[in-house]
């Protein structure tokens, strides 16, 4: 072989070129003449001393460049090595000696990752003067692109390290979201349900009219109140398993309707309404303590009618009831439930929260800002006009968020093993960072942020 193959082939081997340009070079070597300019293998001119001098100061740039590259590298993996498990275990309440185990793990990884940086900084263990003794800018190219291809090698085994234990939070998360009978029964026997909040604490328009023949029929309307809201500025609604329906009509009052369909429990539990002049608070009390709760049953539901003119604060607090609105326009909204679902045709609220360990969060039209947090629930969300924030934390959760076309937002999201996707096109902020996204589409006047273990999220438009 050739002495020129033998160069071309060592220069694929080394990355220098690509396999199709030395596949070119290969067929066109016996004939030197048709081998593109831009391409041709070439022995390096020797240096005079003002160009070695340029050369190696360029050379230590470069390599004070690579250094600090790795540096970043390293200390990012490490940072998302702490926050994932700060935030996984403050979210699961996981067993000490659980903890105790995974928090080993994240130190042996980051002490390997350590490890290796610590390898590669006494390869660079360079200096100027040394660097001049038989200077090659092309063995220097070489050596730089075998120490960079040499670490991202190792790199990329801690990160697959990072992902597993990324996926073993997101196995955690979701055992710790699956609220067994046990748990709900202890809730029960244990806590007021007065303060229920607790237990779930943080963190074109059109007239609807209720078919009264289907929504009405078979059942026991247990209780019925007709409530005056004039002057109320906050209305909370706090449930266990009951499921909640909320339904914006044309009318004066609030109207309650307490419905049980299983007769059973016609003398376990009743709706009791508190109010003072700005509050309203309508929540399911215990009448009898059980030792054991029918959990998961949709044996008994709250149906709120709520009018239209209502535009201020409601917060809606369950265990494992499901909520399920028609349309809501008021300045703030909260839901906040272990493993209840909210599903919503219509949303328009300056500020919203839903807060869940394992519930989905599903709103077919939405306007205003709006905060997600979980465990292990997915929300998808549709925003009419982009006209405030979404921000999402979770563990394993997954986001589907879609805009108008002509949406214009900032967005920042990462994640340690999830996917990240967006079907406009982003300006990107800074370098490209595995499970990283930051850029914009257009302007910054609002915002799409997603901090997620293993959960992914999708910005769609339409």
């Amino acid at each position: 072989m050739s002495n020129e193959k033998m160069k071309i082939l060592e220069m694929i081997e080394k990355k220098i070129i690509t396999a199709e340009e030395g596949l070119k070079l290969l067929n066109a070597v016996d004939d030197q003449n048709n081998v593109p300019e831009s391409v041709k293998v070439e022995e390096e001119m020797p240096l005079n001393e003002e160009e070695l001098e340029e050369a190696v100061e360029e050379a230590v740039e470069e390599l004070e460049d690579l250094v600090e590259e790795i540096e970043e590298e390293v200390e990012d993996l490490m940072d998302e090595l702490d926050e994932t498990f700060e935030e996984a275990t403050e979210d699961l309440h996981i067993e000490e000696e659980l903890e105790e185990q995974l928090k080993e793990k994240v130190e042996q990884i980051k002490e390997k990752a350590n490890i290796l940086k610590e390898k590669f900084m006494k390869e660079f263990d360079f200096d100027g003067d040394e660097l001049k003794i038989n200077f090659s800018k092309n063995k220097f190219k070489n050596d730089m692109n075998n120490w960079k291809n040499s670490f991202d090698f190792e790199m990329k085994s801690l990160n697959k390290e990072a992902r597993q234990f990324g996926k073993e939070m997101s196995r955690l998360g979701k055992e710790t979201a699956q609220i067994t009978k046990d748990i709900v029964s202890d809730v029960m026997n244990n806590l007021n349900l007065d303060n229920l909040e607790n237990i779930t604490k943080e963190f074109s328009e059109k007239d609807f009219i209720m078919d009264e023949d289907k929504a009405v029929k078979n059942y026991n309307l247990a209780q019925e109140f007709s409530l005056n809201i004039d002057g109320k500025t906050d209305i909370s609604i706090q449930v266990v398993s009951t499921d909640v329906t909320i339904v914006t009509e044309d009318r004066e009052d609030l109207l309650v309707n307490y419905i049980k369909y299983n007769p059973k429990d016609e003398d376990l539990f009743q709706v009791v309404v508190e109010e003072d002049s700005k509050k309203l608070r309508i929540s399911e009390k215990q009448k009898v303590k059980q030792n054991i709760f029918n959990f998961g049953s949709s044996a008994k539901k709250l149906l709120i009618r709520l009018p239209h003119k209502y535009k201020e604060s409601i917060s809606i607090n369950t265990v494992s009831g499901d909520l399920d609105l028609n349309y809501l326009d008021s300045d703030f909204f909260k839901f906040s439930s272990v493993s209840g679902d909210m599903s919503a045709d219509i949303i328009y609220s300056v500020n919203s929260l839903v807060k869940t360990t394992s519930g989905d969060c599903n709103i077919d039209l939405f306007r205003g800002n709006m905060m997600f947090s979980t465990v292990s629930g997915d929300i998808k969300l549709t925003y009419e006009v982009l006209d405030g924030d979404f921000s999402m934390k979770s563990v394993s959760g997954d986001a589907e968020i879609k805009l108008p076309k002509n949406a214009e937002f900032e967005v920042i999201a990462k994640t340690l093993s999830g996917d990240l996707n967006c079907e406009f096109p982003i300006t990107f902020v800074g370098a490209k960072k595995r499970g990283r996204l930051r850029g914009q589409v257009g302007s910054d006047a609002h915002s799409i942020t997603a901090t997620t273990t293993s959960g992914d999220l999708n910005i769609g438009k339409y």
